[in-house]
C-alpha cells in the first residue's frame, strides 16, 4: 500500500498495486465499487491498470489493521466484540444489496479509524454474486 496525494486538491489516498500475474480472474466490480459510499467501507475512487498491473486508489484511513490490536491485545471484551460485528455486518449488508462479496475478510483488511470504528478494505477482490472463487472461509 502507498500513500499518495492529488496535485489539484491536495487530498491524501492509499494505492494498493498489484501484478496482473497475482490476480486469478479479473471481474470488472470496479466501477460498481466506485459507486458505492458506506461509513464502514474504504470508498474507492480510482481504478486504473497498466499493461502489468493494476491500481486501486481509495481513502487513506489514519489507522491500524484490526491484526494489529488482536496481536497486541489477545482477546477483546465481548462488548468490543459485538460493536465491530456490527459494523462489519452493516458493510457486508451494503456490499450484499449490490450483490457484491467481500472475498477476504480478515483482520488485516479491517482497519480501526482514530475513533475506534471499522473500515473495511482491500476492494480489489470482490465478485459479484453469480459465480465467485476465493478461500470459503474468508467469504462474507
Amino acid at each position: 500500500m502507498k500513500v499518495t496525494m492529488k496535485e489539484t486538491d491536495s487530498k491524501v489516498y492509499a494505492m494498493k498495486i498489484l501484478n496482473k500475474g497475482t490476480i486469478i480472474a479479473h471481474n470488472g466490480v470496479e466501477h460498481t465499487l466506485m459507486k458505492l459510499q458506506h461509513p464502514f467501507l474504504a470508498k474507492l475512487y480510482y481504478f486504473f491498470q497498466t499493461s502489468n498491473k493494476f491500481y486501486f486508489v481509495r481513502d487513506y484511513i489514519d489507522g491500524r489493521e484490526l491484526f494489529f490490536y488482536l496481536q497486541k491485545e489477545r482477546r477483546f471484551s465481548e462488548e468490543r466484540v459485538r460493536f465491530y460485528a456490527a459494523e462489519i455486518l452493516a458493510g457486508v449488508e451494503y456490499l450484499h444489496t449490490y450483490e457484491v462479496i467481500y472475498h477476504n475478510l480478515t483482520p488485516e483488511n479491517l482497519l480501526l479509524t482514530r475513533e475506534g470504528h471499522i473500515v473495511m478494505t482491500d476492494f480489489g477482490l470482490h465478485k459479484f454474486k453469480e459465480g465467485f472463487s476465493g478461500t470459503p472461509e474468508y467469504l462474507a
